[in-house]
Order: structure tokens, then sequence, then C-alpha cells
């Protein structure tokens, strides 16, 4: 009887454990935060004023790491450009017929560029966000890599609102 355990149990530990060492699962996302440890995360509803975005384009490099202040005003929003971003651009949601176009949110630096889709609502809370696009030196993926967008509403970035992707 206890053989049988054994050689039941054996086999389905040893495929957990290589299934948690899948490559797909090794992108560090752990510096990517929603508020503080033990603290529970409220619903954010509102628009945002600052915005991060980390992009894992290559699995041995760190990834390309974007951080802007912006603002929510008539309806769009106005995004400073600092650090490495030298231009950004934010094209609203629209109707075409009876289809609402989401937001289109563009970073460029020097050497990248990033395309975001943004699901946006009417008062500027971001809901969900897709990667259409990155290049980085040049290049675009094979294949459309890890990312992660952060968004937060506070003067010290202390609440992080991790923005779901679609």
């Amino acid at each position: 009887m206890f053989s049988n355990l054994i050689k039941t149990i054996l086999p389905a530990a040893l495929a957990l454990w290589i299934f948690m060492l899948a490559p797909g699962a090794s992108a560090d996302v752990g510096t990517m935060q929603a508020g503080t440890t033990n603290k529970l995360q409220r619903r954010h509803s509102g628009s945002y004023t600052w915005c991060n975005v980390k992009v894992w384009y290559h699995h041995n490099k760190e990834p390309l790491s974007l951080e802007w202040p912006m603002e929510w005003k008539s309806g769009t929003y106005k995004i400073d450009t600092v650090g490495n971003i030298t231009s950004a651009s934010y094209d609203p949601p629209y109707m075409v017929g009876n289809t609402l176009v989401n937001a289109n949110m563009v970073l460029v630096g020097s050497h990248f560029r990033v395309n975001l889709q943004l699901r946006v609502a009417s008062d500027g809370d971001i809901e969900g966000v897709a990667l259409v696009l990155v290049t980085h030196g040049g290049a675009i993926p094979k294949k459309q890599p890890p990312f992660g967008l952060q968004c937060s509403d506070d003067p010290a970035h202390e609440y992080k609102n991790i923005i779901p992707a679609y």
C-alpha cells in the first residue's frame, strides 16, 4: 500500500516541480507591485497622474522600463515627456458607427517605441491595456513580449494599480 502511494505521489510531485520551472513562468514580475504589503488594494475610479510600463523584450536582458507623469483634461490625457521618453501621444477612444475604438498611447525614445491600446472610461480610469507594438534598438520581437502597466493617482505613487491586460 505504501509503495502504491509513493508511485502515485512521486510522479505528480515531479510533474508539478517541472511545471514550476517552465520558461513561460520565468519572467520576473515581482517588481510590479500593487499597493503595499498587508494592505487591501482599493478599487480605483477616475483618472491617473502617473504610469509605468515594463516590457520584457528579451529574457536575458533587463526589461525596458518607462515611467511618465500625465494629466487628465477635457477627456484626454496629456503626457509629459521625461527621462528616456522624447515624444508621446495619446489618442482618446472614439466611435465608428456603433463600435468603440479604444484609446492609443505611443511612447518614443531614442532606442524604443511602445504602442499601447487602452480601455479608458469617460472619467479617465484606465481599465485595460494591450501591447500593440514594441521596438527596442530598432528590432521588433518575434513573439509578443510579456509586459505590465501600473498607474497611480497619488503624488507619492504609494498605491499603484496594475492595469489588467486584455
